[in-house]
């Protein structure tokens, strides 16, 4: 809803739900197959978290986790350090998934995302903005645990990067907040199953 100045002036539009922004996704999906460099072009031009929300969305479909670990690394590393991602490496941008496969995956997150959006309250928001730079460096470092490649290792962290892009889109610190904590927690999981898989490993080789 667009919200307009006195004496008519200036008019802002409030930002759109994430859920309405991944329904718009699906209506412009190829029919077919859609890559990662159309993904990347379409989301660039809305939000950093819009883009980071569908990576992580595919990020948790099995196969195709080191792509989008590659990419959402790159994408962390130009937030953290200020400069624009205007291209893709040719090897991740022409990877992709079957736009059904997509559309799949945005129809059985929705149920979720709408019934969180029933509890936010997008308040905080000085406290949302706050938090934006530890939100990116978690993301790197998230983003870094789906590039190994151990069974459904890109799972847990991948739910956690697109939770804290639907805190950002929303604007709620305290949803934020708690987001993080879910990172920290996902990434000493991750750290702690890499440890013990390179345990097993050491002993293979004794």
């Amino acid at each position: 809803m667009a919200e307009a100045s006195a004496e008519n002036g200036p008019v802002r539009e409030s930002p759109l739900r994430t859920s309405t922004l991944l329904e718009q996704l699906k209506r412009d999906l190829p029919e077919s197959r859609v890559s990662l460099g159309w993904l990347f072009d379409y989301a660039r031009i809305r939000s950093p978290e819009t883009l980071i929300l569908i990576l992580a969305i595919i990020g948790v479909v099995p196969g195709i986790a080191t792509p989008i670990g590659i990419l959402l690394v790159l994408f962390a590393m130009a937030l953290v350090f200020e400069y624009e991602l205007r291209a893709l490496p040719a090897f991740v941008a022409t990877r992709g998934i079957s736009s059904s496969r997509l559309i799949s995956a945005i129809e059985r997150t929705m149920p979720y995302l709408k019934w969180s959006e029933t509890f936010v309250r997008r308040q905080d928001m000085a406290l949302a903005a706050a938090l934006r730079p530890f939100a990116t460096a978690a993301i790197l470092l998230l983003s870094c645990t789906l590039l190994v490649p151990l069974p459904f290792a890109n799972v847990l962290p991948a739910l956690a990067i697109g939770f804290i892009a639907f805190a950002s889109l929303e604007a709620d610190g305290l949803l934020l907040s708690f987001s993080l904590a879910t990172a920290a927690l996902s990434f000493a999981v991750s750290a702690a199953t890499i440890w013990a898989t390179l345990g097993v490993a050491g002993s293979l080789w004794d």
